[in-house]
C-alpha cells in the first residue's frame, strides 16, 4: 500500500520503508469502514492500524519479500525479572489473497529500522503460533505473558519470517490497488501492563442471605477496575439493586428492605479495567436461603 500515515498514529510509525497505515474515522481514503483494503470497524476506538506480512506477485515490481511493521518507544523500560502481559486484535484485511501466521512481537533495548522493505532478520519473543488468522468479519484477541531481562525499550509488530520461510495459505478475494497476490492484517487495541496490574472480574451464580455470616451478600469479585456499574433485577424485570461503586454489595433485598424471595435472578454488569479491558457482562444467579 501507498497511503501509511501510521505515523499519525501518537506514538506509532514505520521502521522500515514498508507503507504500514492508520486507519481513522476523520479519513476518507483511510476510513475503517470503507477502504480499498476492506472494511472492519475499530474494536476499540475510531481508529486501528494495518500492515502487509507476505507480498506474493512481483507483478508491481514490488521484491516478493516485501513486509510492514508498527512500531512504537514504550513509554518506560520494562522492569527486570517482571512478568508482563500483552494484548493485541487482529483481523485479515478483505481484500487479501493470502493470509500468514506467526505474526511477530520484538522486544528490543534499541529501535531497529531498515532503509528498504525487507523483513527484519530479528527473532521476536512472542509470535501468534502456526495458526493462520483468516477471519475477516471478527477480531481475534491475542494475549501472552512475556519475562522482562530489563533493558527493553521498544516494541515491534510484524512478520519477521523471510517469504522462503513464510507459510501462506490462499484467499480467494478481488484484487485491488492496494492489495496484489498479498497478506494484510488490521491490529487494534495493543496494551502492555505488568500482569500484576491486570483487571479482573468474576459474579457469583448463587448466594444464601440468611444471616449466617457466610456467602450472605452478592459480591462481585474484582481487580484493578476504573469504571463499574451494575444492575440487578427480579425474573419480572423489576430492578432491585444498582451501583457504580465495585465496593458495593447487595444483601438480597428489595428497594424498600424487604428480603427476596429464594429463586433466579438477573444482573448486567459494564465495567473498565485499569488495563482498558471491557467487560459486558450479563447472567443469572440463584438466591438460597
Amino acid at each position: 500500500m501507498a497511503f501509511s500515515q501510521i505515523s499519525l498514529a501518537n506514538g506509532w510509525y514505520a521502521p522500515t520503508a514498508g507503507t504500514s497505515d492508520l486507519f481513522h474515522s476523520c479519513s476518507n481514503n483511510l476510513n475503517p469502514l470503507g477502504n480499498c483494503s476492506g472494511k472492519q470497524s475499530p474494536e476499540n476506538g475510531n481508529a486501528y492500524a494495518g500492515f502487509g506480512t507476505f507480498e506474493g506477485n512481483n507483478t508491481l515490481n514490488v521484491n516478493t519479500n516485501y513486509r510492514e511493521y508498527i512500531q512504537s518507544k514504550l513509554t518506560k523500560k520494562l522492569d527486570f525479572n517482571t512478568q508482563y502481559c500483552i494484548n493485541f486484535y487482529l483481523s485479515l484485511a478483505d481484500s487479501s489473497q493470502y493470509a500468514t501466521p506467526r505474526i511477530g512481537v520484538l522486544f528490543t533495548q534499541n529501535a531497529v529500522s531498515r532503509t528498504d522493505w525487507y523483513p527484519f532478520t530479528y527473532s521476536p519473543q512472542l509470535t501468534t503460533g502456526n495458526d493462520f488468522v483468516i477471519d475477516t468479519v471478527n477480531w481475534i484477541k491475542y494475549s501472552y505473558e512475556y519475562l522482562a531481562d530489563g533493558t527493553e525499550e521498544y516494541i515491534t509488530i510484524g512478520n519477521f519470517d523471510d517469504s522462503l520461510n513464510s507459510d501462506t495459505i490462499s484467499i480467494y478475494s478481488q484484487i485491488t490497488s492496494c492489495i496484489q497476490y498479498g497478506a494484510y492484517y488490521y491490529i487494534d487495541n495493543i496494551s502492555l501492563i505488568k500482569c500484576e496490574d491486570s483487571s479482573f472480574i468474576s459474579a457469583p451464580n448463587v448466594f444464601t442471605p440468611n444471616n449466617d455470616g457466610i456467602n450472605d451478600a452478592f459480591i462481585i469479585n474484582v481487580k484493578n477496575i476504573k469504571e463499574f456499574y451494575i444492575k440487578i433485577f427480579n425474573r419480572w424485570g423489576t430492578k432491585l439493586f444498582e451501583t457504580n461503586n465495585a465496593s458495593d454489595f447487595w444483601d438480597g433485598r428489595t428497594t424498600s428492605g424487604l428480603l427476596c424471595e429464594n429463586g433466579v435472578y438477573y444482573f448486567t454488569l459494564k465495567a473498565l479495567g485499569n488495563d482498558d479491558k471491557q467487560y459486558n457482562l450479563n447472567g443469572f444467579f440463584l438466591i438460597i436461603k
